[in-house]
């Protein structure tokens, strides 16, 4: 671990460590950023699908919906959400089985079909 000080003057001399200066709870750098899209569907009014990145067998998806139902994909990479149209949707994911200390929640908002 580095020491870095600096002269503040009248005597003062500051120092961090390198980790500190740099975000020592900073997320690894492979991590994957998680990201979720709406889309509309052309099932009907009110109908939206929310797809996460990264998407893999590997990992496992959490979704919550602010308004309307999950009606199918909870568990997987997509989902389908049902609300009232005009309503405001938003869709949280949790990923879990990322590298350790990666953030895993992505989300999007969108107003229902």
């Amino acid at each position: 671990m580095k020491i870095v000080t600096a002269a503040l003057g009248a005597g003062i001399v500051a120092f961090a460590t390198i980790g500190s200066v740099l975000g020592a709870g900073a997320a690894p750098a492979q991590c994957p950023k998680v990201e979720v899209s709406p889309e509309y569907s052309d099932i009907g009014s009110g109908v939206m699908r929310f797809t996460a990145a990264p998407a893999s067998d590997k990992l496992n998806y959490n979704w919550m919906v602010s308004a309307g139902a999950i009606t199918s994909g909870q568990g997987t990479s997509q989902i389908i959400v049902e609300a009232a149209s005009g309503d405001a949707v938003k869709a949280i994911v949790i990923v879990g089985g990322l590298p350790k200390g990666c953030p895993g929640q992505g989300e999007a908002e969108v107003m229902a079909p």
